[in-house]
């Protein structure tokens, strides 16, 4: 009796002990879910300083950290040209006329290698870029001109007597998708078409309207170029529609003699200031002939005048911010059929910068000081 009493408390202890090993292997099991899930549920509550940033924020972060560069560079160019323009014009603004060959009233256009051509002779001293056009090949040096050699462009529209309604619209259109696609920083309606009597100032303040309501961009500032005397005339609805002032002047057609030709420049452009507070001035046009037939008077056209006459104007715009878009980046032999003079207004020759404006660009800085 004594050893059965014996053997059966031997096998409940045995029995007990098998119990005790297994139980703590199901306990081990059924913990280890909730250690896994305490696990699962942390990174969402610490993601941002522990695994979550690691993991989720490096493939969510990267379009942010990539975007800005992309959109910093687009947006940064207008800044660059507005604080070149009020630093006092590091770069020249320049009017591009680029048919160094044909003729443009009889529908040629302008290669584009011609394009890169006389953008690349330019490139060490030009900053802005003004078109007469905003369709073809002059949509073409606007392109180029903003991806390819980053200038500003004013880009205008060319409109005449002749141009239907239609033909009308589709210049405007051509010049909206220009401010939608960024490649123009300043748009502009029509060049000196109330000089020429083709278009009264409403219809361009209608236009000017248009083109606001349609383009995306409403910062882009919106106006049209023609001469100081009739903007002085202006009437107010003209004004109110134009976001600045774009005056061409030209002291050679004012029969000015060459000494007095850039002081009176100043002048004019201090009288549109004047005049106009409320409104940036912008010159859009000025130059001197350095070759022509006769002499105008007392402005008689010559390489000396030419090139006297481009550096006070250009050193007075360096030294004050005045901006001035000087006419014109090449000769054009085309114009030469309407007054012979026309065809000489360019800082080149071809892809040459002509040698005696060469000398000035030294003089301002813009090239290497000639031996």
């Amino acid at each position: 009796m004594k050893n059965s009493i014996i053997v059966f408390i031997l096998i409940v202890t045995m029995l007990l002990i098998g119990c005790s090993s297994s139980v703590k292997p199901d306990t081990a099991s059924q913990n280890t879910p909730p250690q896994d899930t305490s696990l699962q549920d942390a990174p969402p509550q610490d993601s941002p300083p522990q695994d979550s940033s690691p993991q989720d924020s490096s493939p969510q972060d990267s379009p942010p950290q990539d975007t800005p560069p992309q959109d910093s560079s687009q947006q940064d160019s207008p800044p660059q040209g507005a604080l070149e323009q009020d630093s006092g014009l590091n770069k020249l603004s320049i009017n591009f006329t680029p048919y160094i060959d044909g003729d443009p009233e009889l529908g040629d256009e302008v290669p584009d290698d011609v394009i890169h051509g006389l953008l690349q002779a330019v490139s060490p001293f030009c900053g802005t870029l003004r078109t007469f056009g905003a369709t073809n090949s002059l949509y073409n040096a606007c392109l180029i001109g903003k991806t390819k050699y980053n200038m500003r462009v004013y880009a205008g529209c060319w409109l005449g007597i002749g141009y239907s309604a239609e033909s009308v619209k589709r210049e405007l259109d051509a010049l909206v998708a220009l401010g939608d696609q960024k490649l123009a920083d300043i748009l502009v309606v029509g060049s000196e078409t109330m000089y020429r009597e083709e278009f009264s100032p409403q219809q361009l303040a209608e236009w000017i309207e248009y083109v606001r309501g349609e383009l995306r961009d409403k910062s882009i500032p919106i106006t049209t170029s023609d001469t100081a005397a009739k903007w002085l005339e202006a009437p107010q609805e003209l004004l109110d529609a134009a976001d600045c002032i774009m005056f061409t002047y030209y002291p050679y057609f004012e029969r000015t003699r060459i000494d007095d030709a850039s002081g009176q420049f100043m002048a004019m452009f201090e009288r549109l200031q004047a005049k106009f507070p409320s409104h940036p001035i912008i010159c859009s046009e000025t130059g001197w002939p350095d070759e022509g037939r006769t002499a105008n008077g007392k402005a008689v056209p010559s390489v000396e005048n030419a090139a006297k006459y481009f550096l006070e104007v250009i050193k007075w715009s360096q030294d004050t911010g005045n901006e001035v878009v000087y006419f014109s980046m090449a000769n054009e032999k085309w114009k030469e059929k309407y007054l012979d003079i026309e065809g000489h207004f360019g800082l080149l020759d071809g892809y040459e910068i002509k040698p005696e404006i060469a000398k000035a660009l030294s003089k301002l800085g813009f090239l290497p000081t000639a031996e």
